[in-house]
């Protein structure tokens, strides 16, 4: 079955991004989609009262960088002075009850890959319910926090937000410019228009890049777009917590590089940055791994982070994840943390 979704991810990634546009096929049903896209932006409004809420999070699906982009910018706000909480939408989890506080002993299987993984890395207070909403009444009535904020959620619109920050993958853009299922926009590309911050996941280049790409320029109304940049950090033991610097780690091998991401190929790119051989082996975007899925691959096994954490239970003395960081422009986070200032002082915090 898992083979069968990762052909059909492929399949319909090359309709989206490359040029075999047979998603076209569905245009009568990205209608549908704008109908209700456009009725449930209507649901949209902003907190009065309580602390700052900032919704992480994107217009297009598949991977675009933004766990490690809020995983960075969770302990930034953190160095800054404020107390930071999280929720989620605990995709890939399935719990008997709603909402779940996310602690070291949650299984990934219940609260999903991406919230243990921000758990786990940023060490705030973290909540997943299906409905955001829920999960943000659950972390104020057990957390003092001065701002919220949630893994995606763009398209929540349940979910109160002061701050929206729209996370933009800078090698793949939008792909073919189109909404679900024709192409990878959730929402069309006027919803640029009400963020508040668009980040370019890419260096200075690859804004450039993506400017001459797209016609961004009508809906940025005079405001900047900001960068950010994921570096490879340290390779880290699955099994013993070691970590290993990158120089050190070892390259006369080929290596398994495993990965189940929303977009694995800026996995594989990473890995020949660093000069590591590897042989490549995907799986669909949150698949829940087993020890059976590694018994024909050989070792020593590489993979991401999110990946790592659903493997923690029995994994080998060869298995090593990439630890990443994301590095932000200045001018985003300084006028990030003025906006949650002044949003603080007018509600008298």
């Amino acid at each position: 079955m898992s083979g069968i979704k990762t052909w059909l991810e492929k399949a319909v990634n090359a309709s989206w991004y490359g040029r075999i546009p047979w998603t076209y096929a569905l245009k009568p049903l990205e209608y549908l989609s704008h109908h209700h896209i456009s009725k449930r932006r209507r649901l949209r409004k902003s907190p009065q009262k309580g602390p700052i809420i900032v919704v992480v999070g994107n217009i297009t699906v598949g991977g675009t960088g933004k766990t490690p982009i809020l995983i960075s910018l969770a302990k930034s706000l953190h160095k800054a002075g404020l107390r930071v909480g999280i929720v989620a939408r605990g995709y890939g989890g399935s719990n008997d009850r709603y909402p779940l506080q996310v602690t070291e002993n949650t299984s990934v299987t219940q609260c999903g890959d991406e919230a243990k993984l921000l758990a786990m890395a940023t060490g705030c207070d973290v909540w997943v319910d299906p409905k955001r909403r829920r999960a943000l009444e659950a972390l104020l009535s057990n957390s003092s926090v001065d701002v919220v904020l949630s893994d995606d959620g763009l398209q929540h619109y349940e979910l109160e937000r002061d701050i929206e920050v729209c996370v933009i993958d800078g090698q793949r853009g939008f792909g073919n410019q189109q909404c679900l299922p024709t192409g990878p926009l959730r929402e069309p590309l006027d919803r640029l228009s009400d963020v508040d911050f668009i980040v370019i996941n890419g260096n200075q280049g690859a804004v450039d890049n993506f400017k001459e790409r797209y016609s961004v320029e009508s809906y940025l109304n005079n405001r900047d777009l900001h960068c950010a940049t994921i570096q490879p950090n340290t390779f880290i033991a699955l099994k013993s917590g070691d970590s290993i610097p990158l120089k050190e780690f070892p390259r006369l091998k080929t290596y398994s590089a495993v990965t189940g991401i929303g977009n694995p190929q800026r996995f594989f790119d990473t890995l020949s940055s660093l000069s590591i051989s590897y042989n490549e082996h995907i799986f669909p975007d949150h698949y829940r791994y087993q020890k059976k899925d590694f018994a024909t691959l050989h070792s020593p096994i590489l993979m991401t982070e999110k990946d790592a954490v659903k493997c923690l239970g029995f994994a080998e003395e060869d298995w090593f994840y990439l630890n990443v960081y994301a590095s932000f422009s200045t001018p985003f986070f300084d006028h990030l943390v003025t906006k949650i200032q002044a949003l603080q002082s007018s509600r008298g915090r």
